[in-house]
């Protein structure tokens, strides 16, 4: 199903006049109280159905529909229709699941009903409550594919309609819920290429009868219009109203989706406890293999963190608007003095760092070759060890990197800092500079004045090859980092890095991994607008018996991480910005589409070959295939999972987003802590896109 169909309004904007707004609530209402009566009639005749009216059509279990006979209403084009019988679940449960105001909940229900193809929220009368969760009052369009449309047999139908929802009361004061679609039209909403426009009224009655038992009565007739064949227009009447079955199902999920995005509000920031080796179910020791687990994070319940077995897990398919932890949390607690002590520590080494800055800006970034020694270069950036000569007691020696990176210093810091478990994630999901992380405790946050501003102490581990066959082992750290800004003596800004190897009782080793040390810091200072110098010094010791060589281009390859943290922050401000334009789409849609591609003005469509015609996802302009640019992008979904999708910009959207406020961007996603989640896309957590995981900690 292609998404861009349920995120696409076909229309301009629908304005309607107060005067308009009330005239279609009181035809609604009208309906609406006409079959409450009905209903209520119904429930006084036993629930007997006319069979001298209604003939049975077809049933599903205890749930039955009838048609209406023709000697009923001989000058009828189409029957009308009659359901009868139980849903499964709560009133609440299949009122939550029908209830859909806005596009992004219409996509949801669709991913579980499958009852459209695509629509558009057109215009909102009456929006939910806190008083009132299950009332609203909207218009609507929808399109329903018809098999054979694809090839030019028939056409699709779309409607234009007023749904109403909401819960009445009965005479005895016991509550019903109530469902309507009725066709209106307004000069707005002019009919659409190869489809044919249709019409349809439709109301269902809701009444709860057991804790797990809602009695529903739903009349209505659909006219799909034009040459459609009668059968195949009864049977679309039909399975339109039987998508009432799985309302308490599609509210289930519904439900399941908001609980696991509440539970994980927290762990997005901190991670989540230690999974034991105990089912929490059977309590059966479940042991997880050596070999073939990387990544897996089925073992786990998704909302207490508990291990669960093969046998006990319940696995479901939820639907998301586009967050699994697999990073765990080692908390530990420190004293105002043990706080105070580490941002000592961390001013003292970033401002030794700042000195030896200046003295190399004042040496005319010269390199002292006596002291150090060349050894790998990527472009203009190069990494010196320091010689055996300069500190012959030392068992490794020191690194130095100097030379420019790419990208301006806001952009670089956007890149590097990353103060939450959440930021961490996708930081390293550019960067790849570690397979597993925690964050142990927050010493200072971002704030609005200063948003690179950080120190954090936390947990990384780092895959060595042949770890997994037991030859070496993984490598870990418990590290101070902190970020921020600071002046030169001449006033210009420059930003730091410092990752610094510190250890509490608390922080043991773990099995299988050796405790390693380090320290580094980087020291980044804008140049020219897309150039911004580093000077980098530090010095890693992985510990145990790993080979020197081995050692020596760990340290290496993490300084040339540095070289990416101008495009890890650059993508970050797109996929920030990228959730910004969203926010109004998610409501009503996005503008017409237009077949000109918005860069080239090249005239655009649809093909066999090359498929739907692909959009800038942040204009939502055609782009031609010539001046589409395509970009990964990193996000937490909302089952915390870490998802990368290729999004498609034009180039002027690209260019603005790149030159776009990168603190501002810093401000919104660290001070005001708001994820950037795959929103554009409706997608379930099984589907098809490209997931990835990151190792737990394992106790």
């Amino acid at each position: 199903m292609d998404s861009k169909r349920f995120t696409t309004n076909p229309f301009g904007e629908l304005t309607l006049t107060e005067e308009e707004c009330v005239q279609l609530v009181k035809i609604a209402d009208a309906l609406i109280f006409a079959k409450f009566e009905e209903y209520e009639e119904h429930l006084n005749n036993e629930k007997r159905v006319d069979l001298g009216r209604w003939k049975k059509f077809t049933n599903s279990g205890p749930t039955t529909t009838y048609l209406e006979r023709k000697s009923s209403s001989p000058d009828s084009k189409l029957p009308q229709l009659l359901m009868v019988g139980p849903l499964p679940g709560s009133l609440d449960d299949n009122m939550f699941g029908l209830v859909n105001p806005t596009i992004e909940a219409m996509r949801i229900k669709s991913s579980y009903l499958e009852d459209f193809s695509a629509a558009a929220v057109l215009n909102t009368i009456i929006e939910p409550t806190v008083d009132e969760p299950f009332r609203s009052v909207v218009v609507k369009w929808m399109e329903i594919d018809i098999p054979g449309a694809s090839i030019g047999i028939v056409r699709n139908r779309d409607y234009v309609f007023i749904e109403s929802t909401g819960i009445l009361r009965l005479k005895n004061g016991e509550r019903v819920g109530y469902h309507l679609f009725h066709s209106v039209s307004f000069p707005q909403v002019h009919d659409l290429p190869n489809r044919v426009r249709g019409n349809m009224s439709f109301v269902g009655i809701f009444h709860q009868e057991s804790p797990d038992r809602t009695d529903c009565r739903g009349t209505g007739i659909m006219d799909p219009g034009g040459d459609m064949i009668r059968v195949m227009a009864v049977m679309g009447m039909v399975q339109a109203t039987m998508a009432g079955l799985k309302y308490s199902y599609c509210g289930q999920m519904k439900k399941l989706a908001w609980l696991l995005e509440q539970r994980h509000v927290d762990a997005k920031q901190h991670g989540v406890p230690v999974a034991g080796s105990v089912c929490v179910t059977c309590s059966k020791d479940i042991k997880r293999s050596k070999f073939g687990g990387f990544g897996k994070s089925n073992t786990t319940c998704k909302l207490c963190f508990g291990a669960v077995c093969g046998t006990c897990k319940v696995p479901k398919t939820l639907s998301f608007i586009a967050s699994d932890l697999e990073l765990v949390q080692r908390k530990i607690t420190l004293t105002g003095e043990d706080r105070a002590k580490l941002m000592e520590i961390a001013e003292e080494l970033v401002l030794a760092n700042l000195e030896r800055y200046e003295e190399h800006l004042n040496g005319n970034k010269e390199v002292n070759l006596k002291r150090w020694k060349k050894f790998a270069k990527s472009g203009p950036t190069t990494s010196y060890l320091e010689r055996k000569s300069s500190s012959p007691n030392t068992k490794l020696p020191q690194l130095l990197m100097v030379g420019p990176l790419p990208g301006s210093l806001d952009d670089n810091m956007f890149g590097l800092v990353n103060p939450t478990l959440e930021s961490m994630r996708i930081k390293s999901s550019y960067l790849n500079d570690f397979n597993a992380a925690a964050m142990l405790t927050t010493i200072v946050e971002p704030t609005v004045g200063e948003p690179f501003c950080s120190v954090v102490v936390k947990w990384m581990e780092i895959d060595i090859p042949m770890a997994s066959i037991g030859i070496v082992r993984n490598r870990d750290y418990v590290y101070l980092e902190s970020t921020g800004i600071l002046r030169l003596g001449n006033g210009e800004r420059v930003g730091y890095h410092l990752l610094h190897s510190v250890t509490f009782p608390q922080t043991h080793e773990l099995p299988h991994r050796v405790r390693g040390n380090m320290s580094f810091c980087g020291i980044f200072h804008e140049e020219a607008p897309d150039r911004t110098d580093c000077y980098g010094t530090g010095i890693m010791d992985p510990g145990g018996d790993m080979i020197r060589a081995m050692a020596v281009m760990g340290m290496v390859q993490a300084t040339m991480a540095g070289l990416k943290y101008s495009y890890c922050g650059q993508m970050k401000k797109i996929a920030w910005l990228l959730e910004q334009r969203q926010a109004g789409s998610r409501e009503k849609g996005t503008p017409a589409f237009k077949p000109f591609c918005v860069t080239c003005m090249k005239a655009v469509k649809a093909s066999r070959l090359s498929g739907p015609v692909g959009t800038c996802k942040l204009c939502f302009g055609a782009v031609c295939n010539s001046c589409k640019i395509s970009k990964k992008l990193s996000f937490i979904a909302p089952d915390l999972q870490l998802s990368q999708r290729k999004v498609n910009f034009c180039v002027k959207c690209m260019i603005d987003a790149t030159r776009m406020d990168t603190q501002e961007a810093a401000r919104e996603q660290f001070v005001y802590k708001k994820s950037v989640t795959p929103a554009l896309y409706s997608h379930s957590v099984q589907s098809d896109m490209s997931t990835c995981s990151e190792s737990a900690m394992t106790s």
